[in-house]
């Protein structure tokens, strides 16, 4: 919008300074218009601004508002929803193949403005996220580069948008994710709780079905953010939780390559924030600029 108004006083401005021995400049009360005699005319500055807004200027970049490698996630967030599932998979009660349009509950909305990471984890399209974390180091790898956990809110929201879709694609549980993976093996818990954290990097790596950022074309969210659902479980900010015991802070979002429930919804709430495994990364947020 800027861009705009800089145009249209530079225009306006540029014509209105031009010599007055070349050009004869009047007005005319009955056509809306300045008359330059003999070569064109100036519709009145509203006339302007509408042919402006006819000519189609793309918005600000989104770059300047969030930093590179993150989407601007903005709009009206609805707490409480309604979701009913038409089909579920054979022999679950989890995973929902069908849901019908979703209902906000909520008497209001909620708006919300700031930036998400694009991918999870380090950020990096093409490289596997980092796993085996735990909430405190999700939380310092955030703030040591200016960023900050997503709180739950935040992440529930850019994974549904406005529309408040159970799956970030939709209202059906498609393949375009990284998730139900038939491959999936069985973890070594012992290995996993190694104190050898070498050990428990290994198994870990072992069993993971993870794939690399970006991977899954599909699998993005009404507002660009890629990797939400399956892939890694990422850990969130539960603003109202505690670090000793349930509610925790650490809420996990978005499920994992297994057959698990993996839709934006649905959260787990069970594990403190010293807790770790093979399946769990996060994802960084920060406010957007003005």
């Amino acid at each position: 919008m800027k861009n705009k108004y800089v145009f249209l006083s530079s225009l306006f401005y540029s014509l209105l300074n031009c010599s007055t021995s070349a050009l004869n400049l009047r007005a005319n009360n009955n056509t809306n218009k300045f008359i330059i005699d003999n070569h064109f005319t100036i519709p009145e500055t509203h006339l302007i601004q509408q042919t402006l807004d006819n000519l189609n200027i793309p918005p600000e970049p989104v770059s300047r508002v969030c930093p590179d490698n993150m989407q601007l996630v903005d709009g009206n967030f609805c707490p409480n929803v309604e979701q009913r599932c038409l089909e579920w998979a054979p022999h679950s009660n989890m995973r929902c193949l069908k849901f019908a349009p979703s209902r906000c509950l909520s008497a209001n909305r909620i708006h919300m403005r700031y930036c998400m990471n694009t991918y999870e984890g380090q950020n990096i399209a093409g490289e596997i996220p980092q796993n085996m974390t735990t909430w405190y180091q999700a939380r310092n790898s955030c703030e040591s580069i200016g960023k900050r956990l997503c709180t739950s809110n935040e992440w529930t929201f850019a994974c549904e948008g406005e529309e408040m879709l159970p799956y970030s694609s939709g209202y059906e549980r498609t393949q375009d994710c990284n998730r139900d993976h038939p491959g999936f093996l069985t973890p070594n818990r012992r290995l996993l709780g190694s104190l050898n954290n070498e050990i428990a990097m290994m198994e870990a790596k072992r069993i993971s079905l993870a794939e690399p950022s970006g991977t899954r074309l599909g699998c993005v969210s009404p507002f660009g953010v890629h990797d939400m659902l399956g892939n890694y479980d990422e850990y969130t900010y539960n603003p109202n939780g505690s670090y000793n015991r349930l509610p925790y802070v650490s809420w996990l979002h978005g499920g994992d390559f297994r057959y698990v429930r993996t839709r934006c919804r649905a959260t787990t709430y069970a594990h403190g924030p010293s807790f770790r495994y093979y399946n769990i990364s996060w994802r960084c947020c920060s406010n957007a600029r003005n």
